[in-house]
């Protein structure tokens, strides 16, 4: 696949490819629910054999999400992985991260993500038990910030909740509820 580099963030209905930060049973899960929305899933994952364990997952589910219904492009080969996190955020316009429930290690990742990729890309966590406003603590720019909180599995429950932070802009979290909301979610914005 070309690798395309944006410039700034496409409308919602309009997005391609979508970044994936962590791939084990979470973000594994989004990442098939991505694919099946045709949509290209630029994954990132440290952990040996990462690649391996996402790849043999997706194509475990696949007859599954083939029942559920394939939208137009859905494919699991639109599944790629990168070697960092300026790869990850240079061809998508949101990340969704979902690594282990560690504040301070979240905290960390979101304040080197946020350094290492363009300004219009928004960072979206999985998180289920920390506040946006904890985790966007250490960011420059926190405001591109927000917590996707999915039922699980996310490939097959089309319920999340999309929430920001205390600093978190609220055309970010408008553009997130509405990526979400294009691409099978039932989505509850919440205030707080």
């Amino acid at each position: 696949m070309a690798e395309i580099t944006l410039q700034k963030r496409p409308e919602p209905n309009q997005v391609t490819a979508v970044g994936v930060l962590g791939t084990g049973v979470i973000g594994g899960s989004w990442a098939c629910h991505f694919l099946r929305y045709g949509l290209e899933v630029v994954a990132y994952d440290l952990a040996p054999g990462a690649e391996e364990r996402l790849r043999a997952r997706v194509l475990e589910v696949w007859p599954q999400l083939q029942k559920m219904g394939l939208k137009e492009g859905a494919s699991p080969d639109k599944l790629r992985f990168v070697d960092s996190l300026q790869e990850l955020g240079r061809s998508v316009p949101i990340i969704q991260e979902s690594t282990p429930e560690n504040l301070p290690e979240k905290q960390q990742l979101f304040a080197e993500l946020d350094r290492a990729i363009e300004p219009h890309v928004i960072i979206s966590s999985s998180t289920s038990g920390y506040p946006m406003t904890d985790i966007q603590a250490l960011c420059a720019n926190p405001s591109r910030t927000v917590v996707c909180h999915p039922f699980t599995p996310p490939h097959i429950v089309p319920f999340c909740e999309v929430v920001g932070g205390e600093k978190t802009a609220a055309e970010v979290v408008d553009w997130a509820a509405e990526f979400f909301q294009c691409h099978g979610k039932e989505v509850a914005k919440l205030d707080k």
